[in-house]
């Protein structure tokens, strides 16, 4: 999931620009088509986000558990050898024994109280150091300006006399994007 997300993160980094540059040279002075191309996928999306069940999960956590098998089919029916009675058993009773395992610890039925206490707990102790380290660096990004400087840098290049900014922020946009230590194997080639 998190190189699913840092592909859609780089490729959209790099469509921004694209989409000015091409915009730029084909009319200057038009500027509904960068706005519409930013909601265009929203409107790809949307028919998706509708035509896609709910997870079976969700419908035995609520015991509706024949919109569950529903759903499973819906997904499924179509691989050969798929059982939906097998695989919904499966996920309902993962759900039973969480369901069990709440009520013998006490968090069954957990209010708001407890749920802001779970989250006071990343603040406390060892947690606290985990949680500010893992947030810290991307918050020291925001406070550097990294993220405003890589979204305008196109106009400051251009500003500055570069004849194709474009350029410019794809290199940025792509060293940006690259682990630490990178350099080195870019140095080598």
């Amino acid at each position: 999931m998190v190189l699913t997300y840092g592909v859609w993160n780089t490729l959209g980094k790099f469509l921004a620009p694209l989409v000015l540059l091409v915009c730029e040279r084909v009319n200057p002075n038009n500027h509904l088509v960068p706005i519409a191309t930013q909601w265009a996928f929203l409107g790809i999306m949307l028919p998706i986000f509708l035509w896609l069940p709910e997870t079976p999960q969700y419908y035995a956590e609520r015991d509706q558990d024949e919109r569950g098998r529903k759903t499973l089919s819906r997904v499924n029916g179509n691989v050969p050898g798929y059982d939906v009675e097998v695989e919904y058993s499966i996920i309902r009773n993962s759900i039973m024994e969480q369901r069990r395992r709440r009520r013998e610890l006490g968090e069954e039925g957990l209010g708001w109280r407890q749920l802001l206490h779970s989250y006071v707990v990343c603040f406390r102790g060892v947690n606290a150091r985990r949680t500010l380290g893992a947030a810290m660096p991307v918050c020291a990004q925001q406070l550097t300006g990294l993220s405003f400087l890589k979204t305008y840098s196109s106009l400051f290049f251009r500003q500055a006399g570069f004849d194709d900014p474009f350029m410019i922020t794809t290199v940025i946009s792509k060293n940006c994007s690259l682990p630490e230590n990178s350099h080195m194997l870019i140095s080598s080639q």
